[in-house]
């Protein structure tokens, strides 16, 4: 046997052994695992539910002379509900405006379960750049004010939301 003779099926053999082992590895490494990975991320919260009404308004702002107009519309359960909305200073603070909207039932008479739109509109004083929030029957809800611009009336002014 002639010693500077490779032995081409040995060699051969030892390759594909060193293929076989990396892809058994590579497959364990990269396998689904059963294993659920927890990533730390900051949590939204959107909140509950308030008696079937919408945790999300949307309303037209405007704020001239010291005063702020917030003018939208609401979607009461039924055409017997009523709606108030009262301005609250939070801790007397000006600067810190929560529309505190309040559904109120006739519960003596029948009434159909039909959606029914209810505009409204609020003026308040307090400073230009006060926060405004909103609750609905005392639960937070996410108020979305589209500001109208300079030189428009709030009143007739139109903007389309997209859904």
């Amino acid at each position: 046997m002639n010693p500077n003779r490779i032995n081409t099926p040995l060699i051969a053999t030892v390759g594909v052994l060193v293929v076989a082992a990396l892809a058994f590895f590579g497959y364990l490494l990269l396998r689904p695992s059963d294993e659920v990975l927890v990533v730390d991320e900051p949590e939204i919260t959107e909140p509950e539910d308030v008696s079937g009404v919408s945790t999300r308004l949307i309303a037209k702002h405007d704020f001239a002379d010291g005063m702020h107009t917030v003018v939208g519309e609401f979607d009461l359960p039924t055409p017997c509900h009523l709606l108030t909305i009262e301005p609250h200073f939070i801790d007397g603070d000006e600067s810190n405006v929560e529309l505190q909207y309040a559904l109120f039932f006739d519960d003596e008479e029948m009434c159909a379960q039909v959606i029914t739109p209810q505009q409204y509109r609020v003026d308040f004083e307090a400073p230009e750049d006060a926060a405004i929030s909103a609750t609905v029957d005392g639960s937070p809800v996410v108020l979305n004010l589209v500001e109208v611009p300079e030189g428009e009336d709030i009143d007739t002014f139109e903007d389309y939301f997209k859904g």
